[in-house]
Order: C-alpha cells, then structure tokens, then sequence
C-alpha cells in the first residue's frame, strides 16, 4: 500500500462563500424561532396547568398589575417617542411636498 500525500482543503469559492453564509443565517433564524416555540409552548403549558390544577397558583393580583405596569406605565414613554418620529417625519418630508 502506497501513502497518499495530504492535500490541503480547499477553499470555497464566491458560490461557496454565498450559500454558506446564506445557510448561517437560515440557521441562526431556525435556531430563533425554535427557541421563541419552546418558550411560548411552556408558558402555554404553565398557563394551562395553572387553569386545570389548583395545586398550581396562577397569581391572578401579579398578572394584572404586570399587565398595569406594561401597559398604563409605558404611556408616557410611548407618546415622547411617537411624537419624536412624527416630528422628524414631518421634518424629513418638508422639502419634497
């Protein structure tokens, strides 16, 4: 049996490059989202044993005042940044009307 010399790998051409970047990404993408299912399907789980088991408490006062905290809270925040993108919107789209 004679020995082969090693050869050195080759290097992926432009083609090459540009599915293996693509793939990367689709990759990466797949990762997230399969990761975004798994944690909505066990909240969807704990919500569902929370409503069929009263072992398991739901805490129905700290979902509404989480609810209170997101939504009546951020109101103030939510206006100073609508009125900041309306402002220059309208600032942008000054010279062309």
């Amino acid at each position: 049996m004679s020995e082969q010399p090693a050869t050195a790998p080759r290097r992926p051409g432009l083609l090459g490059a540009i599915v293996a970047g693509a793939g990367r990404r689709v990759i990466d993408l797949l990762d997230h989202a399969g990761g975004m299912v798994a944690l909505f399907l066990i909240a969807m789980g704990w919500v569902w044993r929370a409503l069929t088991r009263r072992s398991v408490r739901f805490g129905h006062m700290a979902l509404i005042s989480q609810i209170v905290r997101v939504g009546v809270r951020s109101i103030l925040i939510v206006s100073l940044v609508s009125g900041a993108v309306g402002l220059i919107l309208s600032l942008q789209l000054t010279p062309p009307l």
